[in-house]
């Protein structure tokens, strides 16, 4: 089977999975509780801006991602941890760079802010804002192409990248019980 034909059912696999086992709010919430040491506070906040900005999307779009993508970029990102990495370039659960974020602005001038590194780091909802925005719009970018949207969400340098990705998405399907 050749390349285009395994990201062909990559796509297919993902989108129907997430469909079966219908993913919910309270599911990801234990999961992050039971994998993360983020407070539930801290859980609410990315998850509300996770779904606040799929429905923005889906709005504006018709057509989005899921809540549990969301969560994996997270996972792979940071574990999650709302940390500085990259010599202080990535920022926060997502690890959100600026020219990320001023690219997404342009699509979504609503999100735009005033913005520091502190300021991003002690608002979790809005880095999930502007990371479901972010890898929304490297999926449109890429001809609704999960595989290379997820490689262009971490600027292509690590080749194991989409790997972890799946694996933590896998986790997540099999510890939320629908």
């Amino acid at each position: 089977m050749g390349v285009k034909m395994h990201k062909v059912l990559l796509i297919i696999i993902v989108l129907c999975v997430s469909t079966m086992f219908a993913i919910t709010y309270d599911g990801l919430t234990e999961y992050l509780k039971e994998n993360t040491n983020m407070t539930a506070s801290r859980i609410k906040e990315v998850l509300d801006g996770i779904y606040d900005q799929i429905g923005v999307i889906q709005n504006k779009y018709s057509t989005t991602i899921t809540p549990e993508m969301m969560v994996s970029i997270m996972m792979v990102e940071t574990n999650g941890r709302n940390i500085l990495g990259d010599n202080g370039n990535s920022i926060g659960y997502f690890q959100l760079q600026f020219q990320a974020i001023w690219y997404v602005w342009e699509f979504f001038p609503e999100l735009k802010k005033d913005l520091d590194t502190d300021k991003l780091l002690s608002n979790p909802k809005y880095q999930a804002q502007l990371a479901t925005s972010y890898l929304f719009l490297m999926y449109r970018n890429t001809d609704y192409d999960l595989h290379k949207a997820i490689e262009r969400y971490n600027g292509g340098g690590d080749p194991n990248y989409l790997v972890k990705y799946i694996s933590y998405y896998k986790q997540i399907l099999t510890s939320i019980k629908v």
